[in-house]
């Protein structure tokens, strides 16, 4: 693991073409990174709470470049930490989910909750945040044997 974990996040960022996230405030792009850093913190901790083991993120990332790009592309969208905690879940353990409840009242309220299952345990993760709505997009969803599923969370493809 790299000393320098924002010039680390930096290259990941590029590599998975999300470089323009690094560029899209006044900030420079290293405390830019420095602020991501902060919530990739947040999420293996979230993670380590919700699934009881320890992640280290980062490494996730370079060892699963494909995968979690998907985890990128939702910490740079704003997603708090519990649900990219929720993210790492499904992409690191192949966790499954088993439901997703979404109901927003425009200019008056928004409720998300999203339970996982994985070896038999179900965990919750909940939020009345709209920015966590973010995740939705992410999900493969689609029939099988005529019934709804959630399967995966992909990356949207690259803009070129």
């Amino acid at each position: 693991m790299s000393s320098d974990r924002p010039a680390e996040l930096v290259e990941l960022l590029e590599q998975a073409q999300l470089g323009w996230a690094l560029r899209c405030s006044d900030a420079t792009p290293r405390s830019e990174a420095e602020r991501l850093l902060a919530r990739v913190d947040e999420a293996a901790q979230a993670y380590e709470e919700r699934f009881g083991a320890r992640v280290d993120l980062l490494a996730a990332c370079r060892a699963k470049p494909e995968e979690m790009r998907a985890f990128l592309q939702t910490l740079t969208a704003g997603v708090s930490a519990p649900f990219l905690a929720m993210v790492a879940g499904i992409v690191l353990r192949d966790a499954r989910v088993a439901a997703v409840r979404f109901e927003l009242v425009a200019r008056a309220s928004v409720s998300l909750s999203v339970e996982l299952e994985e070896g038999g345990e179900r965990r919750l993760f909940e939020s009345n945040d709209l920015w966590d709505a973010q995740v939705l997009r992410h999900f493969g969803l689609m029939k099988a044997g005529n019934k709804p599923v959630i399967d995966g969370y992909y990356a949207s493809r690259a803009l070129s």
